[in-house]
């Protein structure tokens, strides 16, 4: 959408900024994530980024982690909607690029942040759950379905 300094120009502009204002983007895990058993991914990853004392369960604070970590996503959000005003870009692109992108940067949270060693006790528990030996003994990652469920939706429809 080119934006002109006539009034159809103002009409255009009054039109975006509705849609800008509508626009949604979302990142995280949705509710069709879920492990083999059902468990949704999303309470695995909330039990994991807040800790549950009770479960013995350390916080591993990824997602604030990767919020924090990326003082990016603003000089990416303003670039974005810098080209959607003036037409060289639609606003599906630029939230799909911003989805992209914050998606990215969580799924490197989860994989490259310092996060508490695991205890001896889950590395039994991951091994005794294998088939065959070794046992990733990286906090967050066992089955990598958290990090693989990490996406993006721009205006409820996920990518």
């Amino acid at each position: 959408m080119k934006i002109t300094q006539d009034n159809s120009g103002s009409k255009a502009l009054e039109k975006l900024a509705d849609q800008i204002k509508k626009a949604k983007l979302e990142v995280g895990f949705f509710e069709s994530a879920k492990y083999p058993d059902g468990t949704p991914v999303a309470y695995v990853a909330a039990i994991q980024e807040f800790g549950n004392p009770a479960g013995n369960n350390p916080s591993r604070p990824f997602f604030r982690n990767a919020i924090s970590q990326n003082d990016g996503w603003k000089p990416l959000a303003t670039k974005a909607m810098s080209a959607v005003v003036g037409g060289s870009m639609e606003l599906n692109q630029a939230l799909n690029q911003m989805g992209l992108k914050m998606a990215a940067d969580v799924k490197d949270s989860i994989t490259d942040g310092s996060y508490e060693a695991l205890k001896q006790s889950t590395l039994d528990a991951r091994q005794s759950r294998k088939r065959t030996e070794g046992v990733a003994s990286k906090p967050l990652i066992d089955t990598a379905q958290m990090l693989q469920s990490v996406t993006y939706a721009v205006n409820g429809e996920m990518e």
